[in-house]
């Protein structure tokens, strides 16, 4: 999933953020591949992470960041 966010002078898209209902806090949701699932304690296949915020331009800055941890790992 990509989120695009437009202002005045670009667009921004960001993979992976999402609204939960009943919250206004983004959050990071990205399915877990199933070749990795046996690394995560998950019954869930997913990967569900609250940026901690409803500002749209700090959760972008947050899920590219939580992104780029996961992708390390």
């Amino acid at each position: 999933m990509t989120i695009v966010f437009n202002y005045t002078n670009c667009k921004v898209h960001v993979k992976y953020l999402k609204q939960v209902n009943n919250s206004n806090n983004w959050y990071y949701v990205r399915r877990i591949p199933d070749d990795l699932h046996h690394h995560y304690s998950k019954k869930d296949k997913r990967i569900v992470l609250s940026t901690k915020t409803s500002n749209k331009v700090e959760a972008s800055r947050k899920a590219i960041q939580i992104n780029q941890k996961i992708e390390d790992e």
